[in-house]
């Protein structure tokens, strides 16, 4: 299966559609809902939360559960941190959340792009199944094989972390910084990197189960998010420093030298017609 954290990408194309039909924050939500299974490994929830059923009986209640406590907890305690927090965590795309039948809908569309997206690289996916092709070997590492689907698994959790930091930086440069939709720079180099980090987690993804190994995922995942997220933090204030940059003693020298040629002028002028007095004459050598 893609990435965890890969999964939400399926669902930005859908945010045009948001608040008026659907709802952002639920469907960012159910989209990783599925996975959450996997940490319920005495349960064995994991094969049932990745089925169309499991959409209803799983992914729904979790989603709900974690809207409950992002809104009536997370949330709180971020706006209650000071202001600089407030420049990492993308809060503004979190309200509203909608009415509760569009939150529903929402949920389930998120964890229905998820079971889609997994259909197409889990080895007992339904287009893997009915898709010889996808289970085509490519390459054996000691007891295991490298099939089509899982080069799709790692190449399009790849182009979806790309996807997910570009939509974060251009949040971030829209929100923090006032940037117009012209003046949006892609940070590709940033993103392919955050892609390139990730990848090792993805192969402990791939070759560790049950909860250690999602716990494990998880912690590592979270890490390397929070590092990213507080790495662009200067950057953004470094943006705005620059903003000042007429505050310098080579921007003040420049706005000094340019306001004194009409001052220059009115002083030839006035020397001319010999009618400055020493009064006028002392105010216009005053820097």
């Amino acid at each position: 299966m893609p990435f965890p954290l890969a999964h939400p990408a399926a669902v930005l194309p859908l945010r045009r559609y948001c608040p008026r039909y659907l709802s952002f924050p639920a469907l960012v939500v159910g989209s990783v809902c599925p996975d959450a299974g996997y940490c319920l490994g005495r349960f064995n929830l994991g094969e049932f939360s990745h089925q169309w059923i499991g959409s209803f009986g799983f992914s729904l209640p979790v989603g709900i559960i974690i809207l409950l406590v992002l809104y009536g907890v997370v949330l709180p305690i971020v706006d209650r941190l000071p202001a600089r927090f407030g420049r990492i965590v993308p809060t503004s795309v979190l309200r509203p959340l909608g009415p509760p039948l569009i939150v529903v809908f929402s949920l389930l569309v998120g964890a229905w792009s998820h079971v889609l997206w997994d259909s197409f690289t889990r080895t007992n996916g339904w287009f893997v199944e009915n898709l010889p092709l996808l289970k085509t070997p490519l390459i054996s590492l000691e007891n295991r094989t490298v099939r089509i689907c899982h080069l799709l698994w790692y190449s399009s959790s790849f182009a979806g972390l790309i996807l997910l930091f570009i939509a974060y930086d251009r949040w971030r440069q829209k929100t923090l910084k006032g940037a117009s939709a012209t003046d949006i720079r892609v940070n590709w180099r940033g993103a392919v990197l955050l892609a390139i980090l990730v990848v090792p987690i993805e192969v402990i993804h791939h070759l560790t189960h049950g909860p250690l190994g999602s716990c494990l995922v998880l912690a590592l995942t979270l890490g390397v998010v929070i590092g990213f997220a507080w790495k662009l933090r200067p950057a953004e204030e470094n943006g705005r420093a620059s903003s000042f940059s007429h505050l310098t003693p080579s921007g003040i020298g420049l706005r000094q030298s340019k306001s004194s040629e009409p001052r220059k002028q009115v002083r030839d002028v006035a020397g001319k017609n010999g009618s400055v007095n020493s009064s006028v004459q002392a105010d216009l050598d005053r820097p």
